[in-house]
C-alpha cells in the first residue's frame, strides 16, 4: 500500500489549487445552515377566517340605459344566485 506524498500528482500542491474545494466547501456549510435555520423557525400563527356578515336588503333605481332592468329597482335579493358587484361612487 502506497500513502500519498509530496511528488503524488492527484495532491493539490499549493494553497491556490486547493482554494476552490475549500470555497465549494464553505458555500455547502453556509445552505446547510440556512435551510436548517429556516427549517427550525417559528411558525406564523395560524390567521382565522374573516366572518361573513349578511349583506343589507336594499334597492336602487338602475340607471343604466343599456341595462335589461333599466328604470327598475334593483337590489341584492334581485339578483339572488348570479354573480353581481355593487361599486357606490357617491353616497349622501
Amino acid at each position: 500500500m502506497r500513502l500519498f506524498g509530496a511528488d503524488d500528482e492527484r495532491l493539490p500542491r499549493r494553497a491556490e489549487e486547493r482554494a476552490p474545494h475549500a470555497t465549494v466547501r464553505l458555500v455547502r456549510l453556509t445552505l446547510l445552515f440556512s435551510l436548517l435555520g429556516l427549517a427550525c423557525a417559528p411558525m406564523p400563527p395560524k390567521q382565522t377566517a374573516p366572518t361573513v356578515t349578511p349583506l343589507p336588503d336594499f334597492t336602487l333605481l338602475d340607471v343604466n340605459p343599456a341595462s335589461a332592468t333599466s328604470g327598475q329597482q334593483v337590489g341584492p335579493v334581485t339578483l339572488r344566485g348570479k354573480v353581481s358587484g355593487w361599486y357606490f361612487t357617491h353616497t349622501s
